[in-house]
């Protein structure tokens, strides 16, 4: 594990990055997260995001994912042969992004109701071997197949994770996003999640990533990136 970055080329690239949100049920406090946030991430490269509970980690991956916004600074991500700063993109040019170029595994599901799990993985994929993919992968996580034509609403955390994981492993993009992906996980599927992550790298994938377990980061990771150094000032 290094703290320098790789020689692959720039997938992601953050730079002066600052969060704070607006506590409106409290009169509207504003409370910093993050200020000056600042890294990059290489083709074939995991970088994880490392410190304390409450060091505004979810936040920079949630940003990175476009799913919140920034306040400052800039994300740029490899799209369409280019390098586009997603902070100044509209809400479609930013579906778009996530279509195409950004893939996440979040820490809950996106069931649609009524939609069996195969399908649900199937979905995320392209082209007419999505299905024998969602299936392949389905297998390697060891769910069981006589769960696969059920809707994962009622599955346990465990099942619906590995759901959720090869909805996002399915996905053929230059940038993932993995956010605890063994949080609910036994030993033996967390093995088969650092197997899939390993293979993202060695396919040229660039991973961002928040891990808890100890073990699985360091089988994947190739360079922290420590959150606390983001930390806002009492001017932030």
């Amino acid at each position: 594990m290094t703290t320098q970055p790789t020689g692959g080329a720039t997938i992601l690239e953050v730079e002066g990055l600052a969060k704070t949100f607006t506590m409106h049920l409290r009169g509207g406090v504003r409370l910093p997260v993050v200020a000056d946030a600042a890294f990059s991430v290489a083709a074939g490269e995991c970088v994880v995001l490392g410190g304390p509970s409450g060091a505004g980690k979810s936040s920079v991956l949630k940003i990175v994912a476009g799913t919140y916004a920034a306040n400052h600074g800039a994300v740029r991500v490899r799209h369409r042969g280019g390098m586009v700063d997603t902070t100044r993109l509209s809400a479609r040019e930013m579906g778009a992004v996530r279509r195409e170029t950004i893939a996440d595994v979040t820490q809950f599901l996106r069931a649609i109701p009524r939609v069996p799990a195969i399908d649900l993985v199937a979905a995320a994929g392209t082209g007419e071997t999505a299905r024998d993919e969602a299936a392949h992968l389905l297998t390697r996580l060891n769910l069981p197949e006589r769960l696969w034509s059920l809707p994962p609403a009622t599955f346990s955390g465990g099942e619906k994770q590995r759901v959720n994981i090869a909805a996002g492993f399915i996905r053929r993009t230059p940038l993932l996003l993995v956010d605890e992906p063994t949080a609910s996980l036994d030993h033996a599927n967390r093995e088969v999640v650092v197997e899939l992550i390993r293979e993202k790298k060695a396919a040229g994938t660039a991973v961002l990533g928040i891990f808890h377990d100890r073990d699985v980061r360091d089988a994947v990771c190739d360079r922290v990136v420590d959150v606390t150094k983001f930390a806002p000032g009492d001017a932030a």
